[in-house]
């Protein structure tokens, strides 16, 4: 309270906005279209240090980059229900909400998992997610596809790269294309 009567006294041409902290864990999960769906893999949690207290146990840029490559803060994947299904939803929900599906491929959802109520609360929507590069790389969103996602990156981008070909209609022509022989094909059967 002391630091927003601090900020109002301030006069600011855009005003101030106060967020309540949210006590539990930072989550994130990477949101892909596959044809005409939105999908959400696999949610990640950041895993703090059994000894931070809660009001510290949140990601700064150091402790989302720099804290995580030193192995301070680990990835773990969340495995419990029905938090697995509410923070795929919300990614997937939050993904279509900035009206990027049908052509935005994918992105990064994090969201802030409340402890108490079960409750997802989105933070941001990164479209471009931190995937391709080098092996060994420290972030997570190679983990998940590389670990959750069938066939891995390979697949990753085939899956990609097919999807955008149906949402600009190029597979219209290569149906044609089989259709035709088939056709040609069938008096014979």
């Amino acid at each position: 309270t002391d630091r927003v009567a601090l900020l109002q006294e301030k006069e600011t041409p855009f005003g101030i906005i106060v967020q309540d902290y949210i006590i539990g864990r930072d989550c994130s999960a990477i949101v892909v279209e596959m044809g005409k769906e939105v999908v959400a893999l696999t949610p990640l949690q950041y895993v703090f240090p059994k000894d931070t207290p809660d009001n510290e146990a949140f990601l700064t840029w150091y402790n989302k980059f720099e804290a995580v490559d030193k192995g301070t803060i680990k990835y773990a994947f969340v495995e419990e229900q029905p938090h697995i299904k509410n923070l795929q939803n919300a990614a997937v929900d939050a993904f279509k909400a900035i009206g990027v599906s049908g052509g935005g491929g994918w992105a990064r959802v994090d969201m802030r998992l409340e402890e108490r109520t079960g409750l997802v609360y989105v933070i941001e929507v990164n479209c471009i997610p931190v995937v391709f590069y080098p092996k060994g790389n420290t972030l997570g969103d190679d983990l998940v596809v590389g670990e959750r996602f069938p066939g891995g990156q390979a697949a990753f981008f085939d899956m990609l790269l097919a999807t955008k070909q149906m949402q600009l209609g190029w597979h219209r022509v290569q149906n044609a294309h089989v259709a035709e022989v088939y056709n040609k094909f069938a008096p014979s059967y």
